[in-house]
């Protein structure tokens, strides 16, 4: 190592936003305790739980996931629904939203989609799930192709858009 260069430790240079991702895990752990205190008698379970990939760009992207209602200003509060996880997948000529959904048969979920956005219900009796995904491309609806097996639901559409109507998606 050339004299009177420093080693950085890590990947080198990092984005800003890594010091936003740093201030969003200590917010978490804080409201994760808070509300973990409050649950005491509770029989009803807590899920959260969050998964961070890197955009196109770089920059470190959050999603979460579980049936706690998030709430700025004060601990998460528990809701009857959860949010699943999600995974997007994109190709040059596809885009697959790949999204975890246990306990629910596949004629009990409901696919919505329209050029920018994927809406996702399920509802079984003990399960409940909804989440509304913004789709990172445009893509064209019709072209959609849905299948659900073992809890995990894949759907597929084609890149380009086709302004129009939301189109309700069957699953294989």
């Amino acid at each position: 190592m050339p004299k009177g260069k420093k080693r950085r430790e890590g990947t080198g240079a990092e984005p800003e936003n890594y010091t936003q991702l740093n201030d969003f895990m200590a917010k978490f752990i804080k409201d994760v305790t808070k509300s973990i205190e409050g649950m005491e008698g509770s029989k009803q379970p807590m899920i959260y739980g969050f998964n961070i990939r890197i955009d196109q760009n770089g920059m470190p992207v959050v999603d979460r996931f579980g049936n706690l209602n998030r709430q700025e200003a004060s601990a998460p509060q528990r809701k009857d629904e959860r949010e699943p996880l999600v995974d997007i997948i994109e190709s040059e000529k596809a885009l697959t939203v790949v999204v975890e959904l246990p306990g629910v048969s596949k004629e009990q979920i409901t696919l919505e989609s329209t050029e920018s956005m994927l809406m996702i219900d399920a509802k079984s009796i003990n399960r409940s799930y909804h989440k509304e995904i913004r789709l990172p491309k445009a893509v064209n609806p019709e072209t959609a192709k849905a299948k659900y097996n073992n809890g995990v639901l894949e759907v597929t559409f084609r890149r380009g858009s086709r302004i129009g109507k939301p189109k309700l998606i069957p699953i294989a």
